[in-house]
């Protein structure tokens, strides 16, 4: 009877690690992506699915994770991660991070759900100084302009001081580690809250004193800024809606890129050929440095299955500074009246500035003229 026991005390432990090790898997992949199926689960631990299976039947009853989105036709079902208890709802819903070394920049992007919360950061980072040059607010992220250069410190503590600062970021290896200080409420957040951001793979923090120091591992992306214009006619299609299409399908075919914005640029209004208000768009993304080739050919498939007009145009940029050529041209389309050679002339000895013709050439004059839109600094109206 004994012998007996024993055996089943050792059954038992034997399921309990078993459970941990695959609720650390789930975590793990919640982290990454944002929810886990079975499928995800059954190749990542080479597991049967009915063994997988059978274990979120499990976990869900004890309420250790939840269901999402139901299996529909071929797509599986859907999960997350429950939160610590503590910390029922996390505001932060991306981190992640683009990296521009020719420029020596990267560019940090946390998505919250408060929008409370993206005000009094983007307030408390901008008086911290240290590595960052510009703190800013599109829609519902937080962007973080920061230098990459060796660390510098920040002092952060009780007003008049700052709340949190970024001490510096390091590239290696495809991978960057920021870290940040942080004093009250955004330690808080470092602690509890960032590492259930999809993105973040992995904090370690530490305390000294009263102040608390996070070390966030990101990936690396590279920023991709695409401009669009042209691909409406008269009664039919609209270049913003298309640029909000081509950011959806974008990400349903790469898992692992990440949108950043989308924006509407008002170009000079009476032109004759125009078919509305003489307005192009610009999307901003984030893109793994393995996809690049392969999202620039996706943005020529998905805009000429898509676009209406015979004179389509797509102008590329990778990187976080836009070069003087390309505002001064958009000052001057805002204007008056641009030509397409104009416009091939001024990015001819721009190597990070690539114009791809869809249907036809006209498109690249606001294509590439509201490329200068991704310098925070530039008014879209």
């Amino acid at each position: 009877m004994r012998r007996n026991e024993i055996l089943n005390k050792n059954k038992k432990i034997s399921i309990i690690d078993k459970g941990r090790g695959l609720l650390e898997t789930i975590k793990e992949t919640c982290r990454c992506q944002g929810y886990f199926t079975i499928s995800d689960l059954a190749s990542k631990l080479g597991m049967p699915r009915s063994t997988i299976s059978d274990w979120v039947k499990r976990f869900l009853k004890t309420g250790l994770i939840e269901e999402i989105e139901p299996a529909k036709g071929r797509k599986p079902a859907k999960y997350i991660h429950k939160q610590d208890p503590e910390m029922f709802i996390s505001p932060c819903k991306r981190i992640f991070v683009t990296v521009d070394l020719r420029a020596s920049l990267a560019e940090i992007y946390h998505e919250c759900i408060s929008i409370g919360a993206l005000n009094y950061c983007a307030k408390e980072y901008s008086r911290s100084g240290g590595s960052i040059v510009n703190a800013f607010i599109e829609g519902s992220l937080l962007r973080l302009r920061v230098m990459l250069t060796l660390q510098r410190e920040v002092k952060v503590g009780r007003p008049p001081l700052p709340a949190i600062g970024v001490v510096g970021l390091e590239f290696d290896n495809g991978e960057v580690e920021l870290l940040i200080k942080a004093f009250g409420g955004p330690a808080y957040s470092i602690v509890k809250a960032m590492k259930y951001a999809r993105g973040v793979l992995g904090i370690d923090w530490f305390k000294r004193g009263d102040q608390y120091y996070g070390k966030i591992r990101l990936k690396a992306y590279e920023h991709l800024s695409i401009g669009i214009d042209d691909t409406d006619r008269e009664g039919d299609g609209a270049t913003w809606a298309l640029a909000i299409e081509l950011m959806r399908e974008l990400k349903n075919r790469f898992r692992d890129i990440e949108p950043i914005a989308h924006k509407v640029i008002q170009l000079y209004p009476y032109i004759n050929e125009k078919t509305g208000g003489n307005y192009a768009s610009l999307v901003e993304i984030a893109v793994p440095l393995e996809l690049k080739e392969s999202v620039l050919d996706a943005v020529h498939d998905i805009i000429a299955s898509r676009t209406k007009s015979p004179n389509t145009s797509i102008a590329f940029m990778w990187g976080l500074t836009v070069p003087e050529r390309i505002k001064k041209l958009l000052s001057i389309a805002k204007k008056g009246r641009v030509t397409v050679q104009e416009v091939l002339d001024s990015i001819s000895k721009l190597r990070d500035v690539v114009v791809k013709e869809v249907t036809g050439l006209r498109g690249c004059i606001g294509a590439v003229a509201a490329l200068a839109c991704s310098d925070p600094s530039i008014s879209m109206a």
